[in-house]
């Protein structure tokens, strides 16, 4: 089972990457 806090970080991360992509 993956922790909560592994799984927000990787949210952040997408979140992030996919800001850098929409510019």
């Amino acid at each position: 089972m993956i922790s909560d806090g592994v799984k927000e970080l990787m949210r952040m991360s997408l979140y992030k990457v996919k800001k850098a992509l929409s510019r």
